[in-house]
């Protein structure tokens, strides 16, 4: 009994320190494992010494115990519980660290470190460089608002031209980017054909300004 006093009040100071719930739950599932088994104890020496019943057979240490697994099963749920949080936390940071607030495109960063990755895997690659024409005429003379809707316009249309063909981002302003695999078969002229396709559609339903982009493209072979 000493020394099991001697142990719990160890586990307080540490509990203290750590603050952590689930470190808490555990305690407290312990502390009530404890107070079973010194009742069922002094049930028993009552008994013997003092020729007391207070139980017809012993059996608190068992109750004890199931709680105690109980806490435990709680613990155990608590801690994986703050383990997800944690990991959708850092997802949501990455996120917001990689994705540029309005189009919700691969920002800057992100595009560059997937370029350096593919440059370290010596993989070959191109990059698409769209530039949107107009942009300061419509912020000007329509609104920046108007100019936003033009932005998230060109992204989506570059999202549906690439899809899942390769990485679009947003450097930054009225510039974009779209990361290709390719090989020597690759045909760059095929997305940009599906790129104008897809923007003419777009036109035909905007009122308020016309989708125009100056593109080009450069493949990673080119450099030595």
């Amino acid at each position: 009994i000493a020394a099991e006093s001697v142990y719990i009040i160890y586990l307080i100071v540490l509990i203290i320190r750590s603050g952590s719930t689930s470190s808490k739950l555990l305690f407290i599932g312990f502390c009530v494992l404890i107070c079973f088994v010194f009742f069922e104890i002094i049930s028993y020496m009552l008994k013997i010494y003092a020729d007391i019943y207070i139980m017809d057979r012993t059996g608190a240490s068992a109750v004890g115990t199931m709680a105690f697994v109980v806490f435990m099963l709680l613990n155990f749920s608590v801690d994986m519980l703050h383990r997800l949080r944690e990991a959708n936390e850092k997802e949501i940071y990455y996120k917001m660290a990689h994705t540029d607030a309005l189009t919700k495109l691969a920002n800057r960063r992100y595009c560059e470190r997937v370029m350096n990755e593919l440059s370290q895997r010596d993989e070959q690659y191109g990059i698409y460089s769209f530039d949107l024409n107009d942009l300061k005429y419509i912020n000007d003379n329509l609104g920046h608002g108007c100019g936003d809707d033009l932005i998230h316009g060109f992204a989506e249309i570059l999202t549906e031209t690439f899809q899942t063909d390769g990485v679009v981002g947003r450097m930054g302003g009225d510039e974009f980017i779209a990361i290709v695999s390719s090989g020597p078969d690759f045909n760059y002229k095929n997305f940009i054909a599906k790129m104008n396709d897809i923007m003419a559609r777009e036109n035909s339903r905007e009122k308020r300004f016309q989708y125009k982009v100056s593109c080009g493209y450069a493949d990673s072979s080119e450099l030595p």
